[in-house]
């Protein structure tokens, strides 16, 4: 389709006034222009369709202003309240502000703070609009992967756990490179998370790497815990031939339901 075809069946939809079918012809543009492809003539187009929401207009003059105070305070207390944002039960509403490139700018803008605990926030709040919403705007993982090496190691494994819904093969570098630096239980345990959400799209090669660290870890691991579920979890998900017959080797009472069960879902 066109750009004028698309551009029609935007406004066709828009005019319709319901908010589901304004949601659809704003991620019409949104995918066509910004996600899938930059095509600067749809980007103008969506902001020609679709000026600022009364909802976005009203977080620009509270949380974003605050997001940009010069009181340190002010700042981590709004990029916590936007952090929660997208993780709320999804409604169009929210959807309205969160999925959009006005919000989006300031949100990457704000990864130019100082302050550890605010770039937390802004970081989960980028992945989990990206994943939660659909938003895979490589602006947002290459804003994310340039900051890595600038970052403390906690912030480190934030970003790994921020860019997993990206459809990019780049990202798996990153979080396993990041499962090596720092291989503690916690990171087990977000990563993993990451691994069986997304780890379907993961290369065979990367996948061979991935069990070997999850493996490894599993063995350090007595009890059923968080992170023993979240390995679990990961294994499950990338785990082969190979992985049944290391699984049988372990010998661990507390895991044995745990590792019985996983081995019965790989063979299928």
């Amino acid at each position: 389709m066109n750009v004028e075809d698309t551009i029609k069946q935007v406004k066709q939809k828009k005019d319709k006034g319901d908010l589901f079918d304004i949601l659809e012809a704003r991620d019409i543009l949104l995918n066509s222009g910004f996600i899938d492809n930059k095509n600067v003539e749809l980007q103008n187009a969506f902001y020609d369709i679709f000026p600022p929401s009364k909802e976005f207009l009203k977080e620009v003059n509270s949380s974003f202003k605050n997001l940009f105070s010069d009181d340190v305070s002010i700042r981590r207390k709004t990029s916590s309240y936007l952090e929660k944002q997208p993780r709320k039960s999804m409604n169009g509403y929210l959807q309205l502000w969160l999925k959009d490139p006005r919000t989006i700018d300031l949100l990457l803008k704000a990864l130019d703070d100082n302050d550890a605990k605010v770039l937390e926030n802004i970081i989960l709040c980028l992945g989990n609009i990206a994943d939660r919403y659909n938003y895979n705007d490589l602006n947002i993982y290459h804003k994310l992967v340039d900051l890595y090496d600038k970052v403390s190691d906690n912030l480190k494994i934030t970003i790994a756990q921020s860019i997993g819904s990206f459809h990019i093969k780049d990202k798996w570098d990153i979080i396993l490179k990041t499962l090596n630096m720092t291989s503690t239980g916690k990171t087990y345990e977000i990563l993993g998370t990451v691994v069986f959400s997304h780890g379907e799209d993961m290369p065979i090669d990367m996948k061979v790497k991935f069990c070997s660290l999850f493996m490894n870890a599993l063995l350090k691991e007595n009890k059923i815990s968080d992170v023993t579920y979240s390995i679990l979890r990961a294994l499950e998900v990338i785990g082969n031939e190979t992985t049944i017959n290391d699984l049988k080797k372990i010998k661990k009472p507390a895991l044995q339901k745990g590792i019985n069960e996983l081995i019965n879902v790989l063979k299928k």
